[in-house]
Formats: C-alpha cells, sequence, structure tokens
C-alpha cells in the first residue's frame, strides 16, 4: 500500500514538472498566460504569425506591428529568398527560452537559435526566418509563434541546470 502511495506522489510531481498547457486554437492576437509549479515558473507568449504570397512585384507591404509577427506582402520572385523578422530577450533571472511554431505557416518558419538559456540580466537577439525558398503556392499563410520561457525557483537548482 505504502508503494502505491509513493508512486502515485512521484507521479503527481512529475507530472506538476513538466505540464504544459495545451491550445486548441491559433492566437488572433498577442496572448500570455503564465503558471508555476514546485520548482519553476513558466510563461507563454502566443504571437500571431502571417505572410501574403503575392503574384505581382509591383509592391512589398511591411508591418512593424510588434503583437504579431506579420512578414507582410511578399512577391515570390527570384532574388528573394527570405523574409526576417527579430525579437530581442532580456533576462531578469535564468531562464531557458524554447520557441515553437503552429499552423500552415510553421513549415516556412525557423529561427537563428533556439532552447538556449539566458543568465541574470543577459540578451539575446533571435532571428525568426520565413524561407521563401520552401514555398511553392501564392496566397495567405498563418499560424502561431510560441515562446515558452521556464524559470527555476531554486537557485542552486538555476545554476546548476543552466550553467
Amino acid at each position: 500500500m505504502n508503494k502505491i502511495i509513493f508512486i502515485i506522489i512521484i507521479f503527481l510531481i512529475l507530472l506538476s514538472i513538466f505540464y504544459r498547457p495545451f491550445y486548441f486554437n491559433i492566437a488572433e492576437n498577442y496572448e500570455f498566460d503564465s503558471f508555476q509549479n514546485l520548482l519553476f515558473e513558466y510563461e507563454i507568449h502566443r504571437y500571431p504569425a502571417k505572410i501574403e504570397i503575392i503574384k505581382e512585384n509591383r509592391s512589398i507591404g511591411i508591418s512593424t506591428d510588434i503583437n504579431v509577427l506579420d512578414f507582410g506582402k511578399i512577391p515570390l520572385i527570384e532574388g528573394i529568398e527570405r523574409v526576417r523578422k527579430f525579437i530581442n530577450f532580456t533576462s531578469n533571472d535564468y531562464s531557458k527560452v524554447e520557441i515553437k511554431f503552429y499552423g500552415n505557416i510553421s513549415r516556412f518558419l525557423k529561427t537563428s537559435k533556439n532552447n538556449f538559456y539566458l543568465k541574470p540580466f543577459e540578451n539575446a537577439n533571435v532571428e525568426i526566418i520565413f524561407d521563401l525558398k520552401k514555398v511553392k503556392d501564392y496566397g495567405n499563410y498563418s499560424g502561431e509563434v510560441r515562446i515558452f520561457i521556464i524559470k527555476p525557483k531554486i537557485k542552486w537548482l538555476a545554476e546548476k541546470q543552466f550553467y
């Protein structure tokens, strides 16, 4: 009986450590969520991402909206291989940053840096790159860029885990 209770307690602790919420929808606007367990604090930043691939070479549309990763209107012509957006991370604590992509835009996106660690007051500049070489069809591509930030609550755990 004691073994079963011990196993259940270990299972619940592990579940609380590795739990991440599951979202059924793609964010239409920037969304922020946070939660914590015994060892870690979690932040989830959800950015809508979109691009319109056009036939004409008459205009390029660029968006500067900070709440949406809008790559704009881009013609599918030779010479333009990628479109980039930049995200700057600044941490006031030990943090692990992980970036994931969702939606029909996800197969065209990549990052210059992913699954990386930040020390307190350290900065990191990350490129989110839309690879035009992979695109075969004109149209709209959309989805979500999800950024997970994990912060250990215990200082010695942060130092051991992060460096």
